[in-house]
């Protein structure tokens, strides 16, 4: 081949593997940007007044007057639906009702007993309540309205009746006007469809602001708070304001799933006014708030990883290295070995021992590529999965976070030797876990792009490590 024609053929591989590292990194470009800028919404998200709230009792984090002031808030704001759920809820889910009823009747006997009402007097008027409290409870459980009504309007032409006057028994009428005011817009007909769709709005609205103030609070941690970030509330926030329902369509014979709005659902009660009232007023009933939450990396989380952060699993990754070192004896022989033999023959020549011209010729000399084959190798080992999955890794299991060294029961050493969490475990576990980490999509994304910046961040290290060695060896 003449000059000319190999000086063409350089140029065109040259210029070919440009093109070739030019693709390779816009590949990585395509696959690695969405996937950490979505698992960057593990940190930079909008919290809201959950959030806030979850940070305190699980790390102690913020001012306690600030934090109690911004709930007190938040639910003054959502005061008002909780009124109008209860109103409604009270003429569709009607147990209660019969139950106060029955209450108000031993209130009854217990009133008389203590104003010394004895004899005739007193059985007439607990014969009366008795009468009361019957066609109350036949008003909550008919299913008529005409023959509701007719029971609420006997309850209410005994209103003046001086035989229980001034006692418990006056709750009968009051409950008896609530209770026809409410059937004026709720088709009794309709109680059971109310019912399911009722049970479905209050989990919604539980998901999207937590439990009721002064309710009982669930042991675990996600049923403990409301939604903690803006995304997770606008998906309770649609499942809030729209039903899905999958119906037959007229020209096709499988099911078509519907998207109905609530507020069509409760047309003409006086839950409807509900639906608008969350949706208008939704910013000042979460307070969502830009947040930077760095303790994302070094945070413990909660059984599911609903809540909480990827400190253990970095941790864990870069212990669970303690299983590669077959491979970085390996890569330190490999070289060791790649080490030119005219440089022992030279250092032996000008009268150094064997030790001597291992430790200061071959070894600096080898040590770009030993150090490379370490970085690699734990890199290689981060990103491992089935490995790991049967050694020394585990889902949920004992956390030791960075600020925890020598506090552990067992301490670090025994520590070392028990099974880790680890971030490609850990996300494997996320990927096909239930539905708790459906709900949970950033978590995931968080603890992948968490693995991709260290194993990248490792093999960049090797890169620099090699390049300042082998500058260094050079003398320059």
């Amino acid at each position: 081949m003449n000059v000319p024609r190999r000086l063409l053929a350089d140029r065109g591989f040259t210029a070919l593997s440009f093109v070739s590292v030019a693709l390779i990194s816009l590949v990585l470009v395509v696959v690695l940007v969405p996937m950490i800028y979505r698992g960057a919404t593990a940190v930079v998200f909008r919290g809201t007044a959950a959030f806030r709230q979850m940070q305190f009792e699980m790390h102690d984090r913020g001012d306690p007057e600030t934090v109690q002031a911004e709930l007190a808030e938040v639910a003054k704001a959502r005061a008002p639906a909780y009124d109008l759920l209860d109103r409604f809820g009270r003429g569709i889910d009607t147990e209660h009702l019969e139950d106060e009823a029955r209450q108000v009747y031993q209130d009854v006997g217990k009133d008389l007993e203590r104003q010394g009402i004895r004899g005739d007097e007193r059985l007439e008027a607990r014969r009366l309540a008795r009468a009361l409290r019957d066609a109350l409870v036949e008003a909550f459980e008919s299913s008529e309205s005409d023959a509701a009504h007719e029971r609420l309007a006997f309850v209410l032409s005994h209103e003046n009746d001086d035989r229980i006057r001034g006692t418990s028994g006056e709750r009968f009428f009051r409950m008896a006007r609530d209770y026809g005011d409410l059937l004026k817009t709720v088709d009794l007909g309709r109680r059971d469809e109310y019912a399911q769709a009722l049970a479905e709005v209050q989990d919604a609205l539980t998901r999207l602001f937590g439990p009721r103030p002064g309710g009982d609070r669930s042991p675990l941690a996600m049923y403990r708070y409301g939604a903690t970030r803006m995304d997770m509330a606008e998906r309770a926030l649609d499942d809030f304001l729209f039903a899905e329902r999958w119906v037959n369509a007229a020209s096709r014979e499988a099911l078509v799933r519907q998207r109905i709005p609530r507020e069509e659902q409760f047309a003409g009660t006086p839950l409807a006014a509900i639906f608008p009232m969350v949706r208008e007023n939704v910013e000042a009933m979460l307070r969502p708030r830009l947040t930077f939450y760095w303790q994302y990396l070094l945070d413990d989380s909660v059984p599911g990883h609903f809540f909480g952060g990827v400190g253990p699993e970095i941790l864990g990754t870069l212990v669970i290295t303690v299983l590669v070192l077959p491979v970085v004896i390996r890569a330190s022989e490999e070289a060791i070995r790649a080490v030119p033999p005219a440089y022992k023959e030279a250092a032996l020549a000008l009268g150094a021992g064997r030790l001597r011209c291992f430790l200061t010729v071959q070894l600096p000399a080898a040590l770009p590529g030993i150090l490379t084959g370490v970085i690699l190798s734990m890199s290689r080992a981060a990103g491992e999965t089935a490995p790991i999955l049967f050694t020394g890794a585990v889902s949920v299991g004992p956390a030791l976070s960075v600020f925890d060294f020598g506090e552990t029961s067992s301490g670090w050493f025994d520590w070392l030797f028990e099974p880790t969490r680890a971030l490609s475990y850990g996300s494997y576990d996320l990927a096909v876990g239930d539905r708790v980490a459906a709900m949970v999509p950033h978590q995931q994304y968080g603890m992948v792009a968490t693995l991709i910046v260290l194993v990248l961040f490792l093999n960049a290290a090797a890169i620099v490590i090699r390049w300042r060695i082998s500058k260094r060896l050079r003398g320059q």
